[in-house]
């Protein structure tokens, strides 16, 4: 599950998957490059300008034709819960249940899909607490401390460059006074009186 965007997405998912092919490779002069296919299933909570819709099957295609080129052995799926917008009625495959399960999850206590399969039963006994066995409990405990870890920084993250951007737009616009104030004839004494900077910093204006 990726929560947000971040720069090379895509490249990484794509160098993780050319990863998993160079690893099937064999030594010795008997291997023919016989690859079984490798998939990357991505689960996003965000949207990208690249996206048209819910789901993005990318392939390797004929650039001219946009057929797919050669057989398929390398696929990337990317699944943005931003752009799922489907209701529970116009959820036709089992993928689309899947999908409208995990993102609408903690809106209702029995899914209306629980009683179709018994997978999608499971899900929603995962889903609850008090139904987890010992070993599924840490494992949840484990990846909320780290989700809510990573959710602590960003947001502290976003709050200090914001508060640094605000303190260098002021900075920046004391200078901007100072130097129509100069401009003016204003001596510098007074203008760091008026803005706050330095008789040395206005001097340099």
């Amino acid at each position: 599950m990726q929560n947000c965007p971040q720069r090379y997405f895509f490249n990484r998912g794509l160098y993780y998957l050319c990863r998993m092919v160079s690893r099937q490779g064999k030594t010795g002069r008997d291997w023919q490059y016989g690859l079984l296919p490798v998939y990357g299933i991505y689960l996003l909570n965000f949207s990208l300008p690249e996206f048209h819709n819910w789901r993005t099957d990318v392939i390797l295609a004929d650039e001219a034709t946009g057929k797919t080129f050669g057989e398929v052995k390398l696929k990337q799926i990317y699944l943005s819960f931003d752009l799922f917008n489907l209701t529970q009625e116009e959820c036709k495959t089992p993928l689309e249940n899947w999908i409208y399960i995990l993102k609408n999850m903690n809106l209702f206590d029995m899914s209306p899909f629980k009683e179709k399969e018994d997978a999608f039963r499971r899900l929603l006994d995962v889903a609850n607490l008090s139904a987890m066995t010992d070993h599924e409990r840490a494992v949840y405990e484990e990846n909320l401390k780290i989700y809510r870890d990573w959710r602590a920084t960003l947001i502290y993250a976003v709050e200090e460059a914001e508060e640094k951007g605000l303190k260098k737009g002021k900075a920046e616009e004391q200078r901007l006074i100072a130097a129509n104030f100069k401009k003016q004839g204003i001596n510098s004494e007074t203008i760091a009186q008026c803005t706050g900077l330095s008789v040395e910093e206005i001097d340099e204006l």
